[in-house]
């Protein structure tokens, strides 16, 4: 089980949605890994190190939701058979989709805007971060094998570190692309 969650994660990071994600990786890594007239090995050692603290962002977020697929149980599955749960995230698919056609703009708070401009993201601690964002936005991009992988655990087999484990499985194979991508990002 968990190599096909591994396997599920590589698939997944090919789909065409996660592919806006790739100069956020790139920008946010290479730029932190080329500092201070770094070499070459020096760029790609701190590229791969940090492309690893990027993907355990993303961990983070998946292997929560493995926990708390695993904890709630069936509940999860009897909700995502409810037609009006399942209405409510077409709903909010069809909402995002219509916003990346133009059909209305989503934006943040100003204040909140402001904040995040004035906020540089260095250091591991920003890469963990903006690897915690990724997550959360490759969420709807990666639905259809995540919400399988939940429903495997909801069905309450494997346990909570069960849930954990194929979770962090799933996303490190996701994480496969983004790392190769992080460590030579200096090319």
């Amino acid at each position: 089980a968990l190599g096909v969650a591994f396997l599920g994660g590589i698939l997944i990071s090919l789909t065409p949605c996660v592919y806006p994600m790739i100069p956020i990786t790139i920008a946010v890594i290479g730029n932190q890994a080329n500092r201070n007239g770094a070499t070459a090995a020096q760029s790609r050692s701190r590229g791969f190190f940090l492309s690893l603290v990027y993907v355990l962002g993303i961990t983070a977020i998946y292997a929560t939701l493995g926990v708390v697929a695993a904890k709630s149980g069936k509940e999860f599955g009897f909700a995502m058979r409810n037609p009006w749960v399942l209405l409510s995230v077409a709903a909010v698919f069809l909402a995002l989709a219509a916003s990346m056609f133009g059909a209305f703009a989503i934006q943040l708070p100003s204040a909140l805007q402001t904040r995040l401009s004035t906020y540089e993201g260095s250091g591991t601690a920003g890469v963990f971060v903006t690897g915690l964002f990724s997550g959360i936005v490759a969420g709807p991009c990666t639905a259809p094998v995540l919400i399988g992988i939940l429903l495997a655990i909801s069905a309450g087999s494997v346990g909570a570190f069960g849930g954990f484990a194929l979770m962090t499985a799933f996303s490190f194979g996701m994480g496969v692309l983004f790392v190769v991508l992080g460590t030579f990002s200096g090319l």
